[in-house]
């Protein structure tokens, strides 16, 4: 048994270990990828796509991945050639930022990583897109500025791209990170799989139309950037948020790298001020697609509860009845079926489409009296449920077969009266054993 548990500690050291060294690569990769855009500050950019990775490695993870995040921000920063105690800054302001973000999100605000509700999503883009890159956003400056990397009168200037470049990281690389490691599988025989891959081939073109500058004169290609939205809001209300998340990356690379290249609708000018426009359009793009892929996960959850409770009360009443009928509000019978309970070789004619159109009392019966139908009666006419009002019908060889029947009054959304609907089943086998009973007791009772 102590072999064991050891065996279980060594192989889980090793496995947090591997994943912390990922994280770190991930994350340092990341950064000197995102760093190539800093316009304003060789410290500062608004494309920080390792704000996403560490806080997406720490909600699946926990606070177990805070080493890689810590060691991937200070080998960011060192490997620019910055002061020591700048990158340590740095990478503790980026470290606190991930880790606030993770606290509030999983401890405060309870926020599902599977992102399969509205407000796990909505709680995600205002704790951990808007506030946590605060924290990171001063103190990624104020270290420069005390190591005199950073002129004071760029702070303010050096605060708000750096809050972008975090803020728009987390908008689009923690989703994508979240989403496709809850739901990493991909089934081509899926309708809603292969629509996705078209809407994303389409957004893909229409993407290269417009950051290629194609669209030129006389199209204005200032508005043409709001072409591209119909593809990411369909796509995100009509198939699963993960492929949202694809596509808000894909069009974040492709304007970014055309941008920088010189071609698109946020080419021309001040680059600085340009890419910062561009980040700005970038994050109403990802935020509308992210909120409309949380109605739609909401909407795809509350489908399937609801389809598992149908199938749950249908099993359920299966279980208890053998028909089932539903009359209108002039208590006319207009549906009856049967259940998979329904033994027809007993009842055939006992419950038939014939008597749709009938009231109870024009199908014939007996085994009731006048008492138990007014009685009866004077439920329907208050509207009230009724339970086990027994009846004895006749199947289509004449054979008495006594049934009992529940119902329950129908409103519409009114509150008017629109008939019953109900339950029926056979209990000519219960009563016949009574009826058994009831005779031994009297021959027992009788003898003594």
């Amino acid at each position: 048994m102590t072999a064991d548990l050891s065996s279980c500690k060594h192989w889980w050291g090793i496995r947090c270990l591997a994943i912390n060294l990922s994280v770190a690569l991930a994350y340092t990769a990341a950064g000197i990828a995102g760093l190539q855009f800093a316009f304003f500050n060789h410290n500062a950019t608004s494309v920080w796509a390792p704000s996403g990775i560490a806080l997406a490695s720490l909600l699946l993870w926990g606070p177990r991945t805070l080493p890689a995040v810590a060691i991937g921000a200070f080998s960011v920063n060192l490997w620019l050639g910055g002061q020591l105690g700048s990158a340590l800054g740095v990478a503790f302001g980026n470290s606190l930022e991930a880790c606030a973000g993770w606290w509030v999100l999983t401890q405060w605000a309870g926020m599902n990583p599977k992102l399969e509700h509205l407000r796990d999503t909505g709680a995600l883009m205002i704790f951990g897109v808007a506030a946590s890159p605060i924290i990171a956003a001063t103190l990624g400056p104020f270290s420069s500025w005390v190591a005199g990397a950073l002129p004071g009168a760029e702070f303010v200037k050096t605060w708000l791209v750096w809050w972008l470049g975090d803020a728009l990281g987390i908008l689009l690389f923690t989703p994508l990170i979240l989403a496709w490691a809850a739901h990493p599988a991909l089934n081509f025989r899926n309708a809603s799989t292969w629509r996705a891959i078209a809407l994303l081939a389409a957004q893909t073109i229409t993407a290269q139309i417009v950051f290629h500058g194609w669209l030129g004169s006389p199209l204005s290609i200032e508005r043409a950037t709001y072409a591209l939205l119909p593809f990411a809001v369909l796509l995100a209300a009509t198939c699963p948020l993960r492929y949202s998340t694809i596509a808000s990356t894909m069009l974040f690379v492709t304007a970014i790298w055309q941008t920088a290249h010189g071609t698109g609708p946020f080419a021309s000018g001040d680059p600085g001020v340009n890419l910062v426009l561009l980040h700005v359009f970038l994050a109403i793009t990802s935020f509308t697609t992210l909120l409309v892929a949380g109605v739609n996960a909401e909407r795809a959850g509350a489908l399937l509860d609801m389809r598992r409770n149908v199938d749950r009360y249908r099993q359920l009443s299966e279980l208890s009845a053998e028909w089932y009928w539903e009359q209108d509000e002039n208590l006319r019978f207009k549906s009856l079926g049967a259940s998979r309970y329904y033994d027809a070789s007993q009842n055939a004619g006992t419950v038939a489409s014939n008597q749709l159109g009938m009231t109870r009392w024009e199908i014939p019966h007996a085994g009731i009296s006048d008492e138990e139908k007014a009685a009866h009666a004077l439920l329907l006419a208050e509207r009230k449920p009724f339970r086990d009002l027994v009846v004895t019908r006749f199947n289509n060889r004449g054979e008495p077969r006594i049934t009992s029947t529940s119902g329950y009054p129908i409103f519409d959304e009114h509150g008017r009266f629109r008939g019953y609907r109900g339950i029926g089943r056979d209990i000519t086998e219960i009563k016949q054993t009574e009826l058994a009973l009831r005779a031994s007791e009297g021959r027992f009772r009788s003898l003594t």
